[in-house]
Formats: structure tokens, sequence, C-alpha cells
């Protein structure tokens, strides 16, 4: 792993970090190839992504330490956060200080699994952040119902379906009782699937 200047390579433990995020986009680093992206309390470090695969290595700690590219987090002057959803990647803007010879912004493309993690960890760190309203910030209650509440309704949906294919199946014969719950469960598929077609179809607009 090559340093640019003012840049350093450190080796850096999963405990150590705040957030880790193994599969990020990123334009100005890496020759715009994907990058796994690590803050500590002391640095902001990349290194190259280990395949798409790291999108669901992410939660994952690993054993012993990595190497990092890094600079001081406080070269982090400010954070522009663009919120995305399922269908849109959410973009968060570094804005560095002059003396790390880097890119001035670093334009990061965060899937939405992955988007409470990075907004955590910039509050955590203390870092100045703009571009995201009270009202549609996850890390609130309203925020969060906003941004992924189809999720609790999707399990509320399941859950009625199921329950009332319970009941109607008491008051059939029993050798009619065994088709009732798949019809139940594909009957909540549906309703779920048109309503996350409808989600994307607004988005789409």
């Amino acid at each position: 792993m090559t340093t640019s200047p003012n840049t350093r390579i450190a080796r850096i433990a999963w405990a150590d970090s705040i957030l880790n995020d193994e599969f990020v986009q990123c334009p100005q680093l890496n020759d715009g190839q994907p990058s796994g992206i690590i803050l500590t309390k002391s640095c902001f470090g990349w290194r190259p992504a280990i395949g798409r695969i790291g999108l669901w290595l992410t939660p994952i700690p690993w054993l012993g330490r990595r190497e990092y590219q890094v600079v001081p987090i406080g070269a982090i002057t400010r954070v522009e956060i663009t919120l995305g959803n399922e269908y849109r990647p959410t973009k968060f803007r570094f804005h560095l200080d002059a003396s790390v010879a880097l890119a001035p912004l670093l334009e990061f493309e965060v899937v939405w699994q992955h988007t409470l993690a990075w907004l955590q960890a910039i509050r955590r760190l203390g870092l100045h952040e703009s571009g995201i309203s009270r009202n549609d910030d996850p890390r609130t209650l309203r925020g969060y119902l906003k941004w992924s509440g189809h999720l609790l309704l999707y399990v509320l949906i399941v859950a009625v379906c199921l329950s009332g294919s319970f009941v109607v199946a008491l008051f059939l014969p029993l050798n009619q009782r065994s088709a009732v719950l798949p019809l139940g469960v594909l009957s909540a598929v549906a309703v779920c699937a048109l309503i996350q077609f409808w989600r994307y179809l607004r988005v789409e607009q």
C-alpha cells in the first residue's frame, strides 16, 4: 500500500474502530475502486476493498490488525450528508483541511443498510455535519420511523396475515387446515411486495 504526502500507514484493530465499512464507493480514493473505510477516535483510514462480499462482512469483527492509509481525524473539518434510501446510496462528503495532501472533498456512497452506522459514528466523533434536518435524521425516533418504518409495517402485515390464518383454520375441518397457512404467507408476501413496488415508483418519480 503506497502512501500520499501527509498520510501514513497504520495497523488498526477492529476493537479500536468506531466505524468499519468494508465496501464503500469513493471516486477520490484508490483510483475510484471500492474502499474499506475505518474511523477511530484519532484517525480516518482507508484501504482497497476486499470485494462486494465486504457488504456482508462489515458487521463481523476480525482478529488481529489491518493496515490502513490514515490521516488524523481532525483533518475532517465538516461532513455534508445527503440521505438516501433502499434504492439510492446516502452520500457523505468529507471536507478536509488544506494541510492534507488529498482532494479537498471526499464523497462516499454508502448503502442503505450501513447508513445509520455512519451517522452514529459521525455524531460520536463530534464531527461538524450539515445537510440533514432533525425530522429526517434516522438517529431520532421520528426520523428513524420515516426512514425505515416500512420495515415495521412489513412485520405487522406478516403478523396479521399469519394470525388471521390461524384463526380461520380453527373454524375449518382438520383436512383443510393445512392449506390456510401457506395462503396467509402468500398474502403477506403479496401485500409487502405491492407496497415496496409503490415505494420504488415514488423514488423514481
